[in-house]
């Protein structure tokens, strides 16, 4: 619903995109925190969260990329710190 009341808000998209991640639902997660990312690319959070629905899914080279953006983007949240943790665990 927030989505069809304002299409541009990347939050709408980031937080369904994380519901759909916690339903195990990978690939329309990475669909919403794709179109989140397109409407605020210098936003670490949504490319993080990306990351994680990659990894879950065994794409292990696009999530690397994506935790390495967040590394080159403002740190929010301790974002970076968390980034640095997955990077870790996939063997960098």
């Amino acid at each position: 619903k927030a989505i069809e009341l304002n299409p541009k808000s990347f939050e709408a998209f980031s937080e369904r995109g994380t519901a759909f991640a916690a339903n195990g639902d990978r690939q329309r997660a990475i669909d919403d925190f794709t179109a989140a990312i397109a409407l605020a690319p210098d936003n670490a959070i949504p490319y993080f969260n990306r990351a994680l629905s990659y990894a879950a899914l065994k794409e292990i080279a696009k999530a690397r990329s994506d935790y390495e953006t967040v590394l080159r983007l403002p740190n929010f949240n301790g974002v970076h710190e968390l980034a640095r943790k997955e990077l870790a665990r996939l063997g960098q």
